[in-house]
């Protein structure tokens, strides 16, 4: 389900168990010849190694296992459906310590369903960002769903996740950003992220003299130290790109890369 690139590191789910105890469907780590059991909840969770999706799975697994292999991000889920992820987690594969990403944190509201969506981390696994349905910080959107960016620091010896709300700041009072489905693009250390909202979240017209359009698909550019910017608001048809509503069969287009 994931590799590093020179395919040293190797993110794998198994249905047979392999390691004992294990549940069908776990995650597991593989490098130098040693696997690893990555799927296990943090001990304030239960301490148990569960059935789960690397990244998000068919979605994104972009850089769900960190190019030297100390860190996995992982997803539960209450079907194979991606729409029924229900937490998002890190595993420090070194430490052997489990981190919870989708936490509300202090001041938030709380409001709307946990289903948070992992969109990609950097090559390190230090940032990772994730869209979410549910209102995790101060400065959330009551609903809809927001775009978050999770800084992992080690202090005191504890692995913890700094959470922005990177699509928190609406032009229009009372409006949500409205993330849609995948990330269109991401800089490779996750410092540049092209994403489609239906909220006007950037005041400023493009070069073309255009502006965001409320309710309509809009790209933005958010980059770290300059915030978000708008570029263009997008064809309904083109909703494939950004893995939004699609009728008949076949996978998802990849053309927005």
């Amino acid at each position: 389900m994931g590799a590093s690139s020179q395919l040293d590191h190797v993110l794998l789910r198994s249905e047979v168990p392999l390691v004992e105890g294990a549940p069908a469907l776990a995650l597991y780590a593989w490098a130098g010849g040693q696997l690893r059991p990555v799927s296990v909840k943090p001990a304030a969770e239960g301490d148990a190694l569960v059935k789960a999706l690397a990244g998000s799975g068919s979605a994104s697994v972009r850089h769900a296992i960190s190019e030297d292999g100390s860190r996995a991000f992982w997803s539960t889920y209450t079907s194979e459906s991606a729409s029924a992820l229900n937490a998002l987690y890190v595993r420090d594969i070194g430490s052997q310590e489990t981190v919870r990403l989708d936490v509300v944190q202090p001041g938030a509201f709380g409001s709307g369903g946990a289903n948070p969506v992992f969109q990609g981390a950097d090559p390190g696994g230090t940032a990772a960002l994730f869209t979410d349905s549910r209102n995790l910080t101060a400065d959330a959107n009551q609903d809809g769903r927001d775009l978050y960016r999770c800084e992992l620091k080690v202090e005191g010896g504890e692995l913890g996740c700094e959470l922005t709300d990177l699509t928190a700041q609406t032009v229009n009072p009372g409006e949500s950003a409205e993330v849609q489905g995948l990330l269109s693009g991401m800089s490779e250390d996750a410092t540049h992220v092209y994403f489609v909202a239906r909220g006007v979240l950037d005041a400023e017209q493009n070069g073309q003299h255009e502006s965001a359009v409320p309710g309509e698909p809009n790209l933005y550019l958010w980059r770290e130290g300059a915030g978000v910017r708008f570029i263009a608001t997008l064809s309904e048809a083109d909703s494939r790109d950004w893995n939004g509503p699609v009728t008949g069969a076949g996978p998802p287009s990849r053309t927005r890369r």
